[in-house]
C-alpha cells in the first residue's frame, strides 16, 4: 500500500478551494477581534467578513458530495457506512478532543471546580471560545449530510426545496417561541437555536444540490446574479436599512437569505476559475486552507485565554492582522505535527489489526 506524504495529499487538493477556505478562516479570526458595532458597519462586515460560516457551511457540503460521488455511494445504506462515519468523525474531533485539557482548563478557571455532567454539557456546547458551536455542528453535520446527500441526489430539486422548506420551518418555529407564553424558554430557544444545524440546512442542500446540477453558462449566470442581489438585498436591509424580518430574526447576517449572497460568489468562483487557479502553486495556501479546521480551534482558545487573562487589547486592523498570523502558525503547526501525528498512529494501528 503506498504511503502519501503530507505535501504529497496536499497537491491532490483543490488550490482553489484551500484559497477559499483560508480566506474564510481569516475572516473568522477577524470578526472575533470585539470589533465595535459602528466599525462593523463602517467596514462593510456583513458583506465580507460575516460570510465565514455559510461559505464554510456550503463548501463542507459541496466538498462531502464531491468524496460521496467519487465512491460512487447512491444507497442510504453505504451512505451510512461506518468506517466512513468514523472517518469524518474522528476528522472533527481528534483535534477538538486534544485540546480538551486547554478547555477544561480554561472552564475551571474561570467558574472554579464543576461535577462530570457540567463539565460534559460544557464540551458538548464545543467548550470555550468564540464560535465553539461549529465543533458540535459539525459532529451534526456528519450524521446528517448522508441523509440530505441522498434525498438530493435522488430527488433534485425537491430534495433542494424540502432542505430549504425544513430551514425556514425551523426558523419559523424558532421565531414563534419569541412571541409566546413560552417567551421565558428564550435562554434555552437561544441556546438549542446557536447549536443546532438545521439553521444552516438550507445552505447545505445548495452545497449539495451545486454537484449535481449541470447547466449551461447562460441559465447558471442569471441564477447567481439573482442570488446576489437577493442576499445583498437582505444583509443590507437587516444591518443598514433597520428591517425586522418575520422569519430568520436570529443571526441575521449568517442564515440561509443572507448566506445566498456568499455562496452565488462561490459558485462562480468554482464554475470559471477552478482550472485556472488550480494551475498555480501556493504551498502556503494550501498548508492553510487544508488547516482551516485546527485554525479555528486555535483561535477558539486564543480568544479565550485573552478573556480569561483580561487582556484589554483594543480592536483594529494591526490586532486582526496579527491574530491572523498567530493563529495560523499555531494551528497550521498543530495539525501537522500533533494531528497528523495521531491519524498516523491510527492508520498503522488498524493496518496491524487487519494483519494479524
Amino acid at each position: 500500500m503506498t504511503r502519501y506524504t503530507y505535501k504529497q495529499q496536499l497537491n491532490e487538493r483543490s488550490l482553489l478551494i484551500d484559497s477559499i477556505k483560508a480566506v474564510a478562516i481569516f475572516f473568522v479570526v477577524i470578526t472575533h477581534c470585539n470589533w465595535p458595532n459602528q466599525d462593523r458597519l463602517r467596514y462593510g462586515f456583513p458583506f465580507w467578513i460575516d460570510t465565514a460560516m455559510p461559505i464554510f457551511m456550503f463548501l463542507s457540503a459541496y466538498l462531502y458530495s464531491q468524496s460521496f460521488e467519487k465512491s460512487q455511494i447512491v444507497t442510504l445504506k453505504s451512505a451510512y457506512n461506518i468506517s466512513l462515519l468514523e472517518r469524518n468523525l474522528i476528522r472533527f474531533l481528534l483535534p477538538f478532543l486534544l485540546l480538551t485539557p486547554i478547555d477544561i482548563f480554561c472552564n475551571i478557571y474561570m467558574h472554579g471546580s464543576q461535577n462530570l455532567s457540567h463539565l460534559l454539557v460544557f464540551l458538548i456546547g464545543g467548550g470555550h471560545g468564540p464560535g465553539s458551536y461549529y465543533v458540535p455542528m459539525m459532529v451534526q453535520f456528519v450524521a446528517l449530510f448522508p441523509l440530505l446527500f441522498i434525498l438530493i441526489k435522488k430527488s433534485g430539486k425537491l430534495g433542494l426545496l424540502c432542505c430549504i422548506g425544513v430551514n425556514i420551518i425551523y426558523e419559523y418555529i424558532c421565531t414563534l417561541f419569541d412571541h409566546s407564553l413560552l417567551a421565558r424558554s428564550s435562554v434555552i430557544v437561544n441556546l438549542v437555536y446557536r447549536l443546532c444545524i438545521a439553521r444552516y440546512i438550507g445552505l447545505l442542500g445548495i452545497g449539495i444540490y451545486a454537484i449535481f446540477c449541470k447547466v449551461k453558462l447562460r441559465t447558471t449566470i442569471p441564477i447567481i446574479i439573482a442570488m446576489i442581489i437577493g442576499g445583498g438585498g437582505w444583509l443590507y436591509l437587516v444591518n443598514y436599512g433597520k428591517y425586522d424580518p418575520v422569519v430568520f430574526t436570529r443571526w441575521k447576517s449568517v442564515c440561509l437569505p443572507a448566506g445566498l449572497f456568499s455562496v452565488s460568489i462561490i459558485i462562480f468562483i468554482l464554475s470559471f476559475l477552478q482550472c485556472k487557479w488550480d494551475s498555480m502553486r501556493l504551498s502556503i495556501i494550501r498548508f492553510i486552507g487544508s488547516s482551516s479546521y485546527e485554525i479555528f480551534l486555535a483561535q477558539k482558545l486564543f480568544y479565550a485565554i485573552q478573556g480569561i487573562l483580561l487582556l484589554n487589547i483594543s480592536p483594529g486592523w494591526k490586532t486582526a492582522f496579527a491574530n491572523i498570523i498567530i493563529c495560523s502558525l499555531i494551528g497550521v503547526m498543530y495539525k501537522r505535527y500533533i494531528v497528523n501525528a495521531f491519524l498516523r498512529q491510527q492508520k498503522n494501528c488498524f493496518f496491524q489489526a487487519n494483519k494479524s
